[in-house]
């Protein structure tokens, strides 16, 4: 038998997701249920309209949140902060948070491409940032340059022994020289945006189709 108190919690309940579902913001909240568990913090934000919180669970999720600022921690942020690194706008990172470095790239970045210069990527400039091609050069590491490092070594560029780490050194800017001459590129011996399309369309045509 229910007791007298639990059935008057789950008759309020009721009424409550009754109300919710039948008001305007119900398409939210749909958005939001395989999102949505029973813990007391998320019934809670459910059941007073916090969609901040609901919004957060999200993020946590791994989905991309519409802004990022001073203290912020995400792997997204960790993306633009590669790209900023690649336009010589800091140095290379060494983790996913926003702090001040990040604030100051971001904020330069934005005088630059004469965007609002709020320190914070805000959706245009991380729109921005998405259609740049960064020119990778001597000095610089990543997982971007180990990408067209593997590239270079399946088109015969590094002698077999190479061990690849990344790291745009000496052996890495001949290997780029040699290729950009072979295939009647300016030989700058950097993979600029020319000699990155170069080397994306050479390797494609190496792969079989499946």
């Amino acid at each position: 038998m229910i007791k007298p108190k639990a059935l008057i919690i789950y008759l309020i309940t009721g009424i409550i997701a009754i109300a919710l579902f039948a008001s305007f913001d119900a398409e939210f909240y749909f958005s939001y249920t395989d999102k949505l568990n029973l813990s007391d913090k998320m019934m809670r934000a459910a059941f007073t309209f916090d969609t901040e919180t609901l919004t957060y669970s999200n993020q946590e999720d791994g989905s991309k949140a519409d802004s990022y600022q001073l203290n912020d921690e995400s792997s997204y942020v960790g993306d633009y902060k590669m790209i900023l690194y690649y336009l010589d706008y800091m140095d290379y990172p060494d983790n996913d948070v926003f702090d001040s470095e990040t604030q100051e790239a971001v904020q330069q970045y934005q005088n630059n491409k004469k965007l609002d210069p709020t320190g914070i990527l805000d959706e245009q400039t991380m729109n921005a940032l998405d259609n740049e091609t960064p020119e990778y050069k001597l000095g610089q590491k990543g997982d971007a340059i180990l990408k067209y490092q593997q590239i270079l070594k399946a088109l015969n560029y590094f002698p077999e022994e190479t061990e690849l780490n990344g790291t745009f050194g000496e052996e890495t800017q001949l290997a780029v020289e040699q290729y950009q001459t072979k295939n009647t590129l300016t030989v700058t011996g950097t993979l600029n945006a020319q000699t990155q399309t170069s080397l994306n369309k050479n390797i494609s045509e190496q792969v079989p189709a499946n």
